[in-house]
């Protein structure tokens, strides 16, 4: 019973997947009846993640008081519906009340979003033996990224057969099966408030990471890595359309590449997990992160072809990979060192909390910062910028972990590392940094 309610919550992320990457290729088609500079189109795609960010907090307490399956099946229920009534914006009187609807169908779906996956993640938690959480939540990670996939391909389909309405329409539709679904779950779940000595306790926690140069550095390069992700969504679709003159169709296929390397790249990485060294993972990550931009606006002297547009696009995908897996592991052996008390699921709870909110911020201010860029100056202008930024965290990343990745380097070649104690840069001791090392490298089972 078990595994059919871990496939169920798999599917119905995966159907919240496939709403989600709706809007970004196929809201630019809005543009033949309304004025929407790509600055505008940045926001109303971001106001998604700012609603689901706001909206993550008060989750728990809905649960509370309805319980995960009620909750999760309204939610369900109205993101289906929503996907629908996106559909129609094109039939809207005038830019008023289009862009005021557009933007309160934004809202909501965020908060469908964030309901759904909070449910989703907690409910495969609560399933799951503790041997098994991370079994579960890869489940959950795929379902999700399949339905960020099928979501253009079905929608370009769609398209090409009956206009912009079709994807919506047709999508929405079948999104009603995952109430079902919801429905056929099987799992009673004690309810029980959460105890405020604990909930004290984890904000305390969660404030003590802020105070660390160390944490700060790798929830920054969580942003970069999503902003670097989306900060294209609402200029892309014009661009290969413009320039390179494919069809709206064709070109939703495009923002697939990134999520399909991203997981090929993932079950790369874990054959090859204990070879790599996390900071040196990490930083591939970075530089591959940096480089994508330049080929999706090529840079002179690449000629501007379509093939170097889609090299970008992969190259962001490889670099997503070792920054979320490895990032993960760094941010949590972080809170280790400052709370080494605690239980490795409480320490796995604030990892994720601090993950999933820099996420959604970042998903929120990427879209925006590509849409004024590329409206106050070009699209070029805007690539080149998002590899400026990111070749600068780079920089910064190499000069405070440099002593890591040298200390690293010297283990996978077999070198003493007592004869590096001088080039550790953490306030441990070099048989200490080196055991660390050994532990981070064996805790990537992703």
């Amino acid at each position: 019973m078990e595994d059919v309610n871990l496939y169920l919550l798999a599917l119905i992320n995966l159907f919240s997947g496939v709403s989600n990457s709706l809007a970004s290729p196929f809201f630019p088609y809005l543009n033949s009846k309304f004025i929407l500079p790509d600055a505008i189109l940045g926001w109303i795609i971001s106001t998604y993640s700012l609603a689901s960010t706001l909206f993550n907090s008060l989750v728990p307490f809905l649960i509370k008081k309805y319980s995960h399956i009620k909750i999760l099946s309204f939610a369900a229920f109205f993101e289906a519906t929503i996907t629908i009534l996106y559909a129609f914006l094109i039939f809207f009187p005038s830019n008023k009340i289009f862009l005021f609807s557009i933007f309160i169908l934004r809202i909501f779906h965020g908060c469908c979003s964030s309901i759904i996956g909070v449910v989703v993640y907690s409910l495969a938690v609560s399933l799951s033996d503790k041997e098994k959480t991370k079994i579960y939540l890869t489940y959950m990670e795929i379902g999700w990224s399949l339905g960020k996939v099928l979501g253009p391909i079905i929608g370009a389909v769609c398209f090409k057969f009956g206009g912009y309405i079709s994807p919506f329409l047709f999508l929405g539709v079948v999104l009603y099966v995952s109430v079902l679904m919801v429905n056929k779950i099987n799992i009673k779940l004690d309810n029980k408030d959460i105890n405020s000595d604990e909930k004290k306790n984890m904000d305390d926690e969660i404030g003590k990471v802020f105070f660390k140069a160390e944490a700060w550095i790798i929830l920054l390069g969580f942003v970069i890595g999503i902003v670097i992700d989306c900060y294209f969504y609402p200029c892309l679709t014009y661009h290969l359309n413009n320039i390179y003159f494919l069809s709206i169709s064709l070109a939703s296929l495009f923002f697939t590449v990134p999520i399909i390397v991203y997981i090929i790249s993932v079950h790369i990485l874990n054959n090859y997990q204990n070879k790599l060294g996390i900071y040196f993972a990490y930083t591939f990550g970075l530089i591959a992160t940096a480089l994508g931009p330049l080929f999706i606006y090529p840079i002179t002297p690449l000629p501007k072809h379509i093939l170097f547009v889609l090299l970008g696009l992969i190259i962001i995908g490889i670099g997503q990979a070792p920054i979320f897996v490895q990032g993960f592991v760094l941010l949590t052996n972080i809170i280790k060192k400052i709370s080494p008390n605690k239980d490795e699921i409480t320490l796995n709870d604030i990892s994720s909390t601090l993950n999933n909110i820099t996420i959604d911020i970042s998903g929120f201010i990427g879209p925006i910062i590509g849409g004024f860029l590329t409206t106050k100056y070009n699209f070029n202008i805007c690539c080149f910028v998002m590899f400026i930024v990111a070749f600068v965290y780079l920089i910064v990343f190499l000069m405070y972990f440099w002593g890591n990745i040298k200390s690293e380097s010297y283990l996978m070649i077999g070198k003493n590392e007592n004869n590096n104690k001088d080039e550790i840069d953490i306030d441990t001791n070099s048989n200490e940094k080196e055991k660390l090392i050994e532990k981070n490298n064996e805790e990537v089972n992703f």
